[in-house]
């Protein structure tokens, strides 16, 4: 199950890059994960950066849709340091 869960948060990444934001699997055990949202930059817009709100629900469908054995997810937002 790790390697899925690693394959889905890797495709996630790539939608991510853009904006240099990032998912972090943090733990991941019997049907819960734990995953950090570090939020990026887009350039010198941060404002243009998926905001945490919207990265979540992609987190979520795409687990939900390939992971289905996963019930629990933890999404722990962190924002770029200044």
């Amino acid at each position: 199950m790790q390697e899925e869960i690693n394959e889905v948060i890797g495709k996630i990444n790539t939608l991510l890059a853009g904006d240099g934001s990032r998912l972090t699997l943090i733990r991941a055990g019997g049907n819960s994960i734990s995953v950090r949202f570090s939020l990026g930059k887009a350039g010198d817009c941060e404002s243009c950066a998926i905001d945490p709100e919207t990265a979540e629900m992609l987190v979520r469908e795409a687990i939900q849709t390939n992971l289905p054995a996963i019930t629990q997810i933890e999404i722990i937002s962190e924002r770029p340091k200044e």
